[in-house]
């Protein structure tokens, strides 16, 4: 009998949305295409439901986990990165989601797990970071596509000898982003390592550990574009603990 291998199990914190036609009572929820290319990869998917965390419990989650997985969404409320109250240029702020993530994220970090950043979780990761946010003006924002479909298509550069380069196999690529904000001010131990050619930083990731972000929805295109499902891949890898010694 062939020994079983353990899938690494991967937290993807979830997303809560109202009742509808869906569900009589609220959801929580993660995004099908991310939850595909994480198991194309090889993961086991643990989806986890924003809660209030306290540091020891999410240390304790994360301790259970190969990896965390940040996803797309709504804006972070601007208080986690200036001293500001939420104003119009932000939408669909969740509270709890944002205690509950930046809790598994400083976990995450501390504990050295695998960390991949998606959209608003680049975002997240770097506020978590002590970085900060900023509105892209008109002619950057990347509107809101219809259901099922993918975000605007755009070209970024990614630098050389970086673990987003390792994982892509590429020095440029096109991919899919929806958002209004992006990073500006970088957070500790976090270096660029993706920009557009009009200067917007699309990914960055720790210099220590695989902790690596992009502000882009690789999950839109992963299905049939290879470059984006070796970024799951890679991550998988690094959460199955056969490339720790690189990481």
């Amino acid at each position: 009998m062939q020994p079983v291998t353990m899938q690494p199990l991967v937290i993807v914190p979830a997303r809560r949305a109202a009742a509808g036609r869906v569900s009589r009572h609220p959801v929580s929820f993660a995004v099908q295409p991310s939850i595909d290319a994480l198991r194309r990869a090889g993961a086991e998917v643990w989806i986890l439901p924003p809660a209030e965390l306290t540091a020891e419990r999410a240390r304790a989650l994360m301790q259970r986990a190969d990896g965390l997985c940040l996803q797309g969404g709504a804006d972070l409320h601007p208080r986690h990165y200036r001293d500001v109250a939420a104003d119009e240029d932000v939408s669909g702020i969740d509270e709890l989601q944002d205690r509950s993530e930046l809790a598994l994220t400083l976990a995450a970090l501390e504990l050295g797990v695998p960390v991949l950043a998606l959209c608003r979780g680049a975002e997240l990761l770097n506020v978590a970071c002590g970085g900060t946010l900023h509105d892209l003006d008109a002619g950057a924002h990347h509107p809101a596509s219809p259901p099922g479909s993918v975000g605007v298509l755009h070209d970024v550069s990614i630098e050389p000898g970086s673990r987003l380069r390792d994982a892509l196999g590429v020095d440029a690529s096109s991919v899919s982003s929806m958002h209004h904000q992006a990073i500006s001010r970088l957070g500790d131990e976090l270096v660029v390592t993706a920009m557009t050619a009009d200067g917007v930083i699309e990914a960055i990731e720790r210099r220590t550990g695989w902790t690596v972000g992009v502000q882009w929805h690789p999950e839109d295109t992963a299905a049939d574009d290879p470059t984006q499902q070796r970024l799951f891949d890679a991550f998988v890898v690094v959460c199955r603990g056969a490339d720790a010694a690189q990481a």
